[in-house]
């Protein structure tokens, strides 16, 4: 950046103990005169840049002489500012679009399924079975979670509101087998395990769902859950082709469940998405025929 001290009577100065003199594309005084400065011609006036450099000027001349050691730092550009606005007004909007589309699509999943959930065992309709998801295991006990959600499953096979029950969870590892926890709850409270089928690959919700209609050939169910869960399942179910019923497992209260339940806000724009584009699970398998015989004896 080149450095030129001027004045009216010649263009010759003297800074920080060195001297300059102005290359001949350097800005004259006169062109200074009121466009960049607003002072009187008379004026000391200290310029720094060139052509294509940056512009500095003091309103005194003596101001430098005095204080050779004195800073200057050119004026930030309006441009620069104006840019800095507009990426924040550009974040800003984002935010505010992005919060929208979060409400709204789960409003949206919320008012599709909730008309379709119920509270009351009267309230359910006889249907062709009922799918119980998993949801934990402490050793070989069903969690507090998955402990009402298969009481609420035998409670419907009992009402003969359901016919049979299907039970997905996840089977991933030698060390935890929710199923085979799931399946020995069930027959030692009173349902025969010929009407008792297994999913061994309900990994999510979307997944048990998918699978209870593609492998399962589910046509009707009542899915059991607690009621912060059951919204979304019944919202998948009936997007994948299944005519579902939602039936509340909750009894009492859950460790935790706050946290359950602000997760499903962004569960329930996953399980959204997942619908939109019509996701398949990682793991299918052969056709398993809800009218057929059980699978239950498989390890």
């Amino acid at each position: 950046m080149a450095i030129v001290v001027q004045s009216v009577n010649g263009i010759t100065g003297t800074a920080n103990n060195a001297s300059f003199t102005p290359p001949p594309f350097m800005l004259t005084i006169s062109r200074l005169k009121g466009r960049y400065t607003g002072k009187n011609q008379s004026s000391k006036h200290i310029i720094m840049g060139g052509l294509a450099s940056p512009v500095l000027y003091v309103s005194n001349l003596n101001d430098i002489m005095n204080n050779p050691r004195q800073d200057f730092k050119p004026q930030q550009p309006l441009a620069m500012k104006n840019r800095w606005l507009r990426w924040i007004m550009g974040l800003a909007l984002l935010g505010i679009l992005g919060s929208f589309l979060f409400a709204a699509i789960n409003y949206y999943v919320k008012s599709q399924a909730n008309p379709y959930c119920l509270r009351h065992l009267e309230q359910v309709p006889p249907s062709e079975v009922g799918i119980v998801f998993g949801a934990g295991i402490k050793g070989d006990k069903p969690s507090k979670y998955l402990k009402d959600r298969l009481d609420a499953g035998i409670q419907l096979y009992e009402a003969q509101k359901v016919k049979k029950l299907l039970l997905s969870g996840d089977n991933g590892s030698r060390r935890y087998n929710e199923l085979a926890v799931m399946k020995a709850y069930c027959v030692e409270h009173g349902v025969d395990s010929n009407f008792i089928f297994v999913d061994y690959a309900g990994f999510d919700t979307y997944s048990t769902l998918f699978r209870a209609k593609n492998v399962f050939k589910v046509e009707q169910a009542v899915l059991v859950t607690q009621n912060y869960h059951l919204d979304r399942a019944v919202y998948i179910g009936n997007q994948l082709g299944i005519d579902c019923i939602g039936y509340s497992a909750t009894r009492g209260s859950y460790a935790g469940y706050r946290k359950n339940t602000i997760r499903e806000y962004v569960a329930s724009i996953k399980s959204f998405f997942d619908v939109m584009v019509n996701r398949t699970p990682t793991f299918l398998g052969p056709i398993i025929d809800i009218n057929g015989p059980s699978n239950f004896s498989k390890k």
